[in-house]
């Protein structure tokens, strides 16, 4: 059977919460993009936190059952993230890609659940953070076909600035959904713009720039409530 991946959340109740702290402690999670099979952001203080927008590789060991189901638990939030579902166990990982629409936070931890029930077999050994790709907000400088842009958010002013070393023709700022929730439209020769972003509630969007040329970059950024 193949594996499914989903993006459901499941509200977490009591009895699912003491679950998660009886379970023994065996899961151990991977970066794929390490160079040295002994990286292993398990969680912790002094672990380097997971990032959104990147690639990990969840590990488990053997665990007496044919398939199971990957779950997330935020426990900032009390919610259950399902990763994927009716992955075959004997396979011992999992590649998943942190989707934009996970909040960062302190207190998550991966588990494995024998699918079909709410059994769970693995947990991760300790709290895994998981936060944006850029601990300054500066997402990052992307240049393609000479098309440069530096995207901004500033949390002490609630401000996102825009800067371009061609000309812009138009800043739209979305939630990760796809609900658009500020735009610009510039005037000519326009090669940067603020906007002002107080009124909107703390989260990840997604901020698109449209260059005169008709070519597009889309970058994420993370608004603390």
């Amino acid at each position: 059977m193949k594996p499914q991946a989903t993006s459901r959340l499941m509200r977490d109740t009591g009895r699912n919460r003491v679950r998660f702290l009886v379970v023994p402690v065996v899961l151990s999670i991977f970066t794929t993009s390490a160079s040295h099979a002994d990286l292993v952001p398990t969680g912790g203080s002094t672990s380097k936190p997971l990032e959104i927008g990147r690639d990990v590789e969840i590990r488990w060991t053997p665990i007496g059952v044919a398939a199971v189901d990957i779950r997330l638990y935020d426990a900032e939030r009390r919610t259950t993230r399902v990763i994927a579902e009716n992955v075959p166990a004997e396979a011992r990982h999992y590649a998943w890609t942190i989707p934009a629409d996970v909040p960062p936070g302190e207190r998550y931890r991966f588990s494995i659940v024998a699918s079909g029930s709410d059994v769970i077999r693995d947990i991760s050994p300790s709290w895994v953070t998981i936060s944006h790709s850029s601990a300054k907000d500066v997402v990052r400088n992307e240049t393609e076909h000479g098309f440069s842009a530096d995207i901004v958010y500033h949390d002490l002013h609630s401000r996102l600035d825009v800067e371009s070393d061609v000309e812009l023709r138009s800043i739209g700022v979305h939630t990760v959904d796809g609900r658009q929730v500020k735009s610009l439209d510039l005037p000519l020769q326009s090669r940067g713009a603020s906007i002002d972003c107080s009124d909107l509630l703390g989260g990840v969007y997604i901020v698109t720039v449209h260059s005169a040329g008709g070519v597009r970059r889309t970058q994420l950024i993370v608004i603390r409530s």
